[in-house]
């Protein structure tokens, strides 16, 4: 996708639906691809890298609840946000969306701008796709060969992140080197 336009991908089979959420977002700097069932939606996947999905639950085929099962099974989609979209508003569906790993429920219809910062809000909790890549040499930000970590206490259980700041591993978190070194095989300081 280009210059720094986030990447989204609507499975939505309302193909009327899909034109005018796609230009909305296009007007507001969202690259988006529009996939008319969850088959299609899932062959998006594999060749394209994408920001969020916002995805239906009434599909033909692999419905939405099927699809976000799978994007939460597959390692490189785990943790790609999902935002669903349905004309269900039954509170059991949002939850069974939920449940099942979406990040976020819009019911059917809804306002555009109401979306759009849907999509703002779950994209500023996750960095880039591409902001943090390994390397042969290491880890690397934005392809550098380097990295400054700001380890919290108790880092590595599963769920929590390890938080890059710019004043990199100072004397009180020297200790905290080995826990780097065990998460990602690299400290940052070899």
């Amino acid at each position: 996708m280009s210059g720094g336009r986030q990447a989204v991908l609507l499975v939505e089979d309302d193909a009327r639906l899909g034109a005018m959420v796609a230009e909305y977002l296009g007007r507001h700097e969202l690259d988006v691809t529009v996939a008319p069932d969850g088959e299609r939606g899932l062959a998006a996947l594999r060749r394209a890298r994408y920001d969020v999905v916002l995805l239906d639950v009434m599909l033909p085929g692999i419905d939405g609840l099927e699809v976000c099962r799978r994007l939460r099974a597959t390692p490189e989609w785990a943790a790609l946000p999902v935002l669903m979209l349905t004309a269900r508003g039954e509170d059991v569906d949002k939850i069974v969306g939920l449940e099942l790993g979406a990040d976020d429920y819009l019911a059917k219809p809804f306002n555009p701008r109401e979306l759009l910062a849907r999509i703002r809000a779950v994209l500023r909790r996750v960095e880039p796709a591409d902001a943090v890549r390994f390397q042969s040499g290491g880890l690397g930000w934005n392809n550098q060969p380097f990295l400054h970590y700001a380890i919290p206490e108790g880092a590595g259980h599963r769920g929590q992140r390890i938080e890059v700041g710019s004043d990199g591993i100072g004397a009180a978190r020297q200790g905290q080197e080995q826990t780097v070194h065990e998460l990602l095989g690299y400290s940052g300081l070899e």
